[in-house]
């Protein structure tokens, strides 16, 4: 004899009771995914609603999946109310859509539930757990394409700052170009690296103009640059910086004239890495703005050395696109609260080392566009050689790796 759990409550009512147990889930979803990454300005109202949106249309689709499966395809007579919740499909996409990464594309999220409901139709339900299958084919076809992460904005920054930033710079101001390969002293990290790294250091050095040029410390600045080069790229792996800052197609499209081959031109690294470093990194996203080009009071104006503001040439523009164009080029980059890329300025009559942030060009630090982009000895064709891994084995453990097997044969270099 078989025993059966029999209940007086019809599908509709189960639907409802099983949508109100999720609405504590929903909540928490909406505030980590939206609300908090909207009050700490790494989000605007389209990033703040998206929670919300993908819970909408996850319950949405499961809605339409209905209707097109007892209406169309059984041709079932009844009323379009009962049809709607005569099934969980409704809540499976709402399920989907809470426990897939706020980073999904709106797009794929649609398509592949849509086509997963729709097929479930079809199969028994103790067969397949729809809601897991569906979330795992989701996260498969993002991680294929190599941009797969559960952190959101907030928890992408606030891991970088404890745990990247620190092991970076948590030791202070880097000393020597010794010191600077101290703090990267895990043995996956190959001596064939530092000695492209170091190359680049000498040839930088050679063709470096500080501001002012009789600046004697050379060194101490390519030691900053390299210290900055670095943790950007770390930043970069982690997709808070875009990788377009450093194509030479993209840069055309925005810089006027530029040439990643020229020796005589230092356009990428006054129009674009000291932007970044200073005015981006070191900035407040709701605050960056140009400096103004009025001039004042014995030809200063307001933001005289203010070092937080975007600067462009004095006369013609270094930029094609106009300047709003530019700060929104930027604006996906959180800000970094740290001194690592605060803009360091000469007071008179100081040997305080400066780094040459200005609009005039007899004020601006300069670099060649080569130093960077030379196939060979550039130093962002260096770090492209290696494979630079970040991973996140705990939430305080971060490893970094160069992944010898992306590097091309280097066993001609010296030691």
């Amino acid at each position: 004899m078989n025993n059966y759990l029999k209940n007086n409550l019809n599908q509709k009512k189960i639907n409802i009771y099983l949508f109100i147990s999720l609405i504590p889930l929903l909540i928490t979803g909406f505030y980590k995914n939206g609300i908090k990454l909207y009050l700490n300005d790494l989000v605007g109202i389209p990033g703040l609603l998206k929670p919300l949106i993908l819970d909408i249309l996850g319950f949405t689709i499961g809605v339409l999946v209905n209707i097109i499966y007892e209406k169309i395809i059984k041709k079932k007579p009844g009323k379009l109310k009962h049809i709607i919740f005569d099934s969980y499909h409704p809540l499976y996409g709402l399920l989907i859509a809470s426990v897939i990464s706020i980073n999904t594309n709106i797009i794929l999220f649609t398509l592949v539930t849509f086509i997963m409901l729709l097929l479930s139709k079809f199969i028994k339900h103790d067969k397949v757990n729809i809601v897991a299958l569906t979330a795992l084919i989701i996260i498969f076809i993002i991680h294929i394409t190599g941009t797969f992460t559960f952190n959101n904005a907030y928890e992408k920054v606030n891991n970088l700052n404890l745990d990247a930033l620190d092991y970076l710079i948590g030791r202070g101001q880097v000393q020597s170009l010794d010191d600077l390969k101290n703090r990267f002293s895990i043995e996956v990290l190959t001596k064939d690296f530092y000695n492209e790294l170091f190359r680049w250091y000498e040839n930088a050095i050679n063709v470096f103009v500080p501001y002012p040029a009789t600046d004697t410390k050379r060194e101490e600045h390519i030691i900053r640059l390299i210290t900055r080069l670095m943790f950007v790229w770390f930043v970069k792996q982690k997709k808070l910086i875009p990788d377009y800052l450093f194509d030479e197609n993209y840069l055309k499209s925005i810089l006027r004239d530029f040439n990643p081959d020229d020796h005589t031109s230092g356009v990428y690294y006054n129009a674009i890495l000291q932007n970044l470093f200073f005015a981006t990194l070191n900035c407040e996203i709701a605050d960056r703005s140009f400096a103004s080009d009025s001039s004042g009071y014995k030809g200063y104006n307001d933001d005289y050395k203010i070092k937080t503001k975007y600067r462009d040439n004095k006369g013609q523009s270094w930029f094609i696109k106009s300047h709003d164009e530019i700060i929104k080029m930027f604006d996906s980059i959180p800000f970094l609260n740290g001194g690592l890329f605060e803009c360091l300025t000469k007071d008179q009559g100081t040997n305080d080392p400066d780094d040459g942030f200005s609009r005039e060009k007899k004020f601006r630090a300069f670099i060649p566009n080569n130093i960077f982009f030379d196939k060979e000895d550039g130093i962002i064709s260096i770090l492209r050689k290696y494979n630079w891994t970040i991973a996140e084995n705990s939430p305080a453990d971060i490893e970094v790796a160069l992944d010898p097997s992306a590097i091309r044969p280097l066993r001609a270099l010296g030691t």
